[in-house]
């Protein structure tokens, strides 16, 4: 009776288990199928995004806003370039590169894409920013969060 007793218990576990995993599988899929119309919802990830800073008279860096917030950030800066480093091998950034790519030239901002990968410093990316800079125009640079690339166009610009 107790060996019955712990085998349905174990089978219950696994089923729950197995049910959890799926259903968490169904959802991270769901979510990277359509990424730029759920990402405004996820407001855990919201809070680790970098706000944006200047650090320097031309070039303010910080994380992907959403429409509306972007727009107004750049009226108030008198931005009116943008360049992105979201990068285009992941699956969720590649489409809120697209969005914004879109979004942007649709308002008459200059919009340029240099994808960086956060994990790696890839020397003729940074030879691009630099080359991008170079024009001495009022920039925002982003990356999804923030923070790592962002940290190295600070690098690249010689800021701490």
């Amino acid at each position: 009776m107790i060996k019955l007793l712990l085998s349905v218990q174990t089978l219950t576990a696994r089923l729950v288990f197995g049910t959890v995993a799926v259903v968490s599988l169904l959802v991270l899929f769901l979510v990277m199928i359509d990424f730029p119309k759920v990402e405004p919802y996820l407001y855990p990830i919201h809070l680790l995004k970098k706000k944006p800073e200047r650090i320097s008279e031309y070039v303010w860096i910080g994380g992907y806003m959403e429409e509306k917030e972007l727009i107004e950030f750049l009226k108030k800066n008198n931005i009116k370039v943008v360049i992105s480093l979201l990068s285009d091998t992941m699956i969720h950034e590649k489409k809120l590169l697209r969005k914004e790519k879109r979004f942007l030239e649709r308002k008459g901002i200059k919009f340029y894409s240099v994808p960086m990968n956060p994990f790696l410093k890839e020397g003729r990316k940074v030879r691009r920013l630099r080359q991008l800079l170079r024009k001495r125009r009022k920039v925002y640079i982003h990356s999804y969060l923030g923070r790592i690339r962002t940290r190295i166009v600070k690098e690249v610009l010689g800021v701490k």
